[in-house]
């Protein structure tokens, strides 16, 4: 084999090797294996998990007006404090709707409202990417929270995203779901408290986690 021959083999190796590596990037970076059965949606849907939520396609945010007596009466949510096990990312393709959300697991160390039973872990969809700040985009791995969620229907009558005649019945994401990630959780980042102080203005100055717990079992129980 002549030098010029060893050299464009070279190069010929260096440029496949440099295409492999690109293509495992792009695929770890993008969308990974979709686990998400879906068999109770209808139409062209899918839900891939994905590392990363892409900035240029983040979602819009319409946050509506709700009192705190509404927040404790008007739902059924089964309201928890736990530990945030994980987190992961997902893209949900509607028709040519596109949305990022996140699927979080949660440990329970304590059910404040409902059946859900201490030490079992639960799946709750979250808002992510969204146009406003929210408190559930400043989750982590291991932070405690309170979390206060709606059990999603298997029908989808309630729980859903459609459009045109394609629906994704999000049951088939997870069994719980928070109503947007501001008013329905609150969070204790190493004793830095994060959530919504112009909504929940009688704990807005308060100095202990406890005083978050029992405040959301007092209205609880009020109600």
């Amino acid at each position: 084999m002549s030098k010029i021959e060893w050299k464009r083999t070279i190069i010929y190796i260096l440029i496949s090797i440099f295409c492999i590596i690109i293509y495992f990037i792009v695929k770890k970076n993008i969308v990974q294996e979709d686990n998400f059965k879906l068999k109770h949606s209808k139409g062209r849907v899918s839900v891939s998990y994905v590392d990363n939520i892409s900035q240029s396609k983040v979602n819009s945010y319409d946050l509506a007006y709700i009192s705190v007596d509404d927040i404790f009466t008007s739902y059924d949510t089964s309201i928890v404090e736990g530990i945030v096990k994980d987190i992961r990312n997902i893209r949900i393709q509607v028709g040519e709707l596109e949305i990022f959300k996140s699927v979080v697991t949660i440990v329970i160390d304590k059910s404040i409202k409902g059946n859900l039973v201490k030490n079992s872990e639960i799946n709750i969809l979250v808002a992510a990417g969204s146009s406003i700040s929210t408190v559930s985009d400043c989750m982590e791995i291991g932070m405690r929270g309170i979390f206060m969620s709606v059990a999603y229907d298997e029908s989808g009558e309630k729980y859903h995203i459609k459009m045109g005649n394609n629906t994704l019945v999000l049951k088939d994401i997870a069994d719980y779901g928070l109503l947007n990630g501001v008013y329905w959780l609150f969070l204790n980042k190493d004793g830095k408290y994060i959530f919504d102080r112009e909504k929940y203005t009688e704990i807005a100055n308060c100095k202990e986690w406890n005083e978050i717990v029992e405040y959301v079992e007092k209205k609880v129980n009020d109600f």
